[in-house]
This record gives C-alpha cells, structure tokens and sequence, in this order.
C-alpha cells in the first residue's frame, strides 16, 4: 500500500512561500490601514470666543460652578481679598429684623401688598471682615427677593437710618427703612374677609459666593413686629 506524504495534503497555494509572506504583508497592510482611519482627528471649527477645558492640570482650570466663576472674579477685581476660610470651617451669620409700620392696599390681582417700615441687621467679626475685604456694605448685600419695585436710581434698596455701629458685645449693628410693593406668594381669598393672609418680607443675601453653608440669616423674632395703625384692606 502507497503511504501518503503529509505534504500532498497541503493545499497547493500555500505551499509556496512567497504566497503566505505576500498574504502576512497584506494582513499588516490592512491592519496599519485601520489604525490610520481610527487615529484620524478632525477639528471641528469654532467661531467667535470659546473656553477650552484641557486634561492637564496644569494647562487648564475647571470652574466646577458659579461660586468658583464668582471668586475668579472677584480676585481680578481685588486681589488683596482673603479667601473665605473662616466661611469655609464655619457658616457666617447675620441677624435681621423687620418692623412694619404700615401694610396696605393689599391687590389680589397681582398679588402684592405695599409695606413701609424699618430693618436692622446684626452681624458679626467673621462678616464683617468679609465685607470689608470684598467692598461691600451689609445693607447692600442682603436684599428682599420679593420686591416688585425696584429702584432704578439707587444702589440699594434699604436707605439707612443710623450708620454701621459696634455694640458693647461685640456685634456691628445698622438700622435702615424700607418702603415697596412685595409680591404675595401664596393667597388664598375664597374665605375673605375670615381668611388668615399671610403678607411676607422675604430677605437673602444677593452674593453668589455667601450660600446657605457659608451665611445663615437668623430672624429676630423678639424685636420684630408691625405697627398698631396696620392697614390691610383689601382694593
């Protein structure tokens, strides 16, 4: 019986060698290809300005928010301005009290109310150094978010009655006026003239970089209070 040689089984093709090194060449050859289309980077185009975030530290700075965006800023504009470690550790605070001397000609229609009165603010050291250092004015920072008519003319909302003091305990203390039309946010008149309405004086900070964790606004709750000659008809 005839023995078969192992190499008779071999498939024609191959068994030249300049075959299977010209198929290997072709086998790299597209390989390279593939890497060349995928390393492929286009730039898009860009118009007009742009902030680019690169991925060293080195070359870029990321603004992780509007309080970090606030602080670059306000370092350009007075670089001399500590940063806020002590609001960092431990929030600031500040007191505010209202006394309203007259409520009136309450408009459901809106709904509003006009109020006249007084506000004082009590704060401490921490605050105090704050506002020095960034040139602010505490009766200019905290301002009542539901105030219709803001005045165009004037830098702030509140006139002062008395300038920014330093009481035998330690505190700085300032008294000022108020006078506008506020913004009702919740009404409920399907009970008038019985209902209960609730006529609010809402007052933040307007400072991006002093947020809930960084101030705390205490209501003086004992001082406050509306005068006796209150008018609250409704038109």
């Amino acid at each position: 019986m005839k023995r078969r040689s192992f190499s008779s089984r071999i498939p024609k093709t191959f068994q030249k060698p300049w075959n299977a090194s010209t198929l290997v060449m072709a086998i790299v050859a597209i390989g390279l290809m593939l890497m060349a289309v995928v390393s492929i980077h286009t730039e898009p185009s860009r118009t007009g300005d742009y902030l680019e975030i690169t991925n060293s530290k080195q070359q870029g700075l990321f603004l992780k928010n509007k309080q970090e965006l606030a602080l670059l800023q306000r370092k350009i504009q007075n670089p001399d301005a500590p940063k806020l470690e002590a609001a960092q550790n431990k929030p600031m605070k500040v007191k505010v009290g209202i006394y309203a001397t007259n409520n009136f000609e309450i408009d459901p229609n809106t709904p509003s109310f006009k109020s006249i009165g007084y506000v004082w603010f009590k704060w401490r050291d921490d605050l105090q150094g704050y506002l020095i250092a960034n040139n602010l004015e505490i009766w200019k920072v905290m301002v009542p978010i539901n105030l219709l008519d803001i005045p165009e003319s004037s830098d702030s909302v509140f006139t002062l009655t008395s300038k920014p003091m330093r009481m035998e305990d330690g505190d700085w203390y300032v008294t000022a006026s108020y006078s506008g039309t506020f913004y009702i946010d919740d009404t409920d008149f399907r009970h008038y003239p019985f209902a209960r309405l609730n006529l609010p004086i809402m007052i933040e900070a307007d400072d991006i970089l002093l947020s809930y964790d960084r101030l705390r606004i205490e209501p003086d709750l004992r001082s406050s209070g509306i005068g006796q000659f209150i008018n609250t008809s409704v038109e």
